[in-house]
């Protein structure tokens, strides 16, 4: 994979190159010598593209650059960044996190664009990686997960998209996607990476209300943060 794709740094089409990021660490002492070389080396063409990346008025403070900024984080990780360039990285995110977040309401600028609970969760999702590669959850992230827990609890779950001014959400749900789709239900079940990897992080049970709604047997992709609440929340 590391000979046949060439890294573009879209922060989108990228994102879920990060279970590749994540299983590096595992299978680095199974790898040659020569296998090592060429997939550091990847990993290194991808955080380039990465950071040439231009982005626009919205994507700058949108999901666009959390998700980028997500990869950055798993991909200095891997590399092994010197502290400077890490410092650096961790002052981006912090930029970053006042802009996408408001640690008052727990709204995130993505659902404030988007009116919808779907796009909450997907801009949580990387901010919630990043937390994990921290070891600690931000104020502004907390809050965010609590709007989030409380709409699930309420069940105040329709409605999606009835205002998103996004005109690709229009194009979307004439397309007939049912997520752009104005008035549709969010789906909690969409909501389980971003719940079990706060599960893993806090070490606090869901309320009983809202691990109902997200109960049952991980899908494929789900599975590595399944397993990592599992061990998270086991006694010792």
């Amino acid at each position: 994979w590391a000979d046949t794709y060439a890294p573009t740094g879209h922060p989108i089409d990228e994102t879920r190159l990060e279970g590749l990021v994540m299983a590096y660490p595992w299978v680095r002492d199974e790898m040659t010598l020569h296998e090592k070389r060429r997939v550091r080396r990847w990993f290194r063409a991808m955080r380039d593209a990465k950071e040439r990346w231009v982005f626009g008025a919205s994507t700058a403070v949108n999901n666009h650059r959390t998700h980028q900024l997500k990869m950055l984080r798993l991909l200095d990780e891997v590399l092994g960044s010197p502290a400077r360039e890490r410092q650096a990285r961790d002052y981006e995110v912090m930029g970053h996190l006042e802009k996408n977040l408001d640690a008052s309401s727990g709204l995130s600028v993505d659902y404030q664009e988007r009116d919808a609970l779907y796009y909450h969760v997907y801009t949580l999702e990387p901010w919630l990686e990043i937390a994990w590669l921290n070891g600690t959850v931000d104020p502004a992230i907390e809050a965010a997960v609590g709007y989030l827990i409380e709409r699930l609890e309420e069940g105040d779950l329709g409605g999606e998209f009835e205002h998103s001014s996004s005109s690709l959400d229009a194009a979307r749900a004439r397309a007939g996607f049912g997520y752009g789709r104005g008035g549709s239900d969010f789906d909690p079940r969409r909501a389980r990476r971003v719940l079990w990897t706060y599960e893993a992080l806090t070490g606090t049970p869901l309320p009983a209300a809202v691990s109902e709604q997200i109960a049952g047997n991980p899908e494929p992709h789900e599975l590595y943060y399944w397993l990592r609440r599992e061990q998270c929340l086991s006694p010792r």
